[in-house]
């Protein structure tokens, strides 16, 4: 259970590093990961949970399937960048709580003017350094120049 969701974080990290690249090929190959770990998922393992736990576990990894699987369909880094934050906000908080995560330190951080400089998103690090998947190093707008835009706003911490 716990090395799927090792395995999930580190795809997600993978994913994260490939959106501040814009390298849409990479994005696209960590996202079909992404899909093929997030159905894999060990359900199963959760019995001694509640029914409660179990059905927020699937609820998040339906809606985390929902966001990758349009990843893979769009052809526009921007709109490629909304499902990543979609998938993002199923996965923090909710699915960490739910699965009671006790991997290693990580990082939530945002940047306030993500998407038309006035819409903010969130994103899962494991270093407390800002390096924006949402500006990116190919920014249209802003090309590299806001990498660093954002601050760390929380951490998901072992239990």
């Amino acid at each position: 259970f716990n090395n799927s969701i090792d395995s999930i974080v580190n795809n997600y990290l993978q994913l994260k590093n490939a959106f501040v690249n814009a390298d849409t090929v990479l994005v696209r190959k960590e996202t079909a990961s992404l899909i093929k770990l997030l159905n894999n998922f060990p359900i199963a393992a959760m019995d001694k949970d509640s029914a409660n736990v179990i059905a927020t576990v699937q609820d998040n990894i339906s809606n985390m399937l929902g966001n990758a699987n349009s990843i893979l369909v769009q052809t526009d880094i921007t709109e490629m960048r909304k499902d990543f934050k979609g998938l993002t906000d199923v996965m923090y908080p909710s699915f960490f709580t739910s699965i009671n995560y006790e991997g290693k330190k990580l990082f939530v951080a945002e940047c306030n003017m993500a998407f038309s400089d006035s819409i903010p998103a969130i994103w899962i690090s494991n270093s407390a350094e800002i390096v924006n998947p949402y500006m990116g190093k190919n920014h249209s707008k802003y090309h590299s120049g806001m990498l660093s835009c954002g601050e760390v706003k929380d951490s998901i911490l072992a239990k």
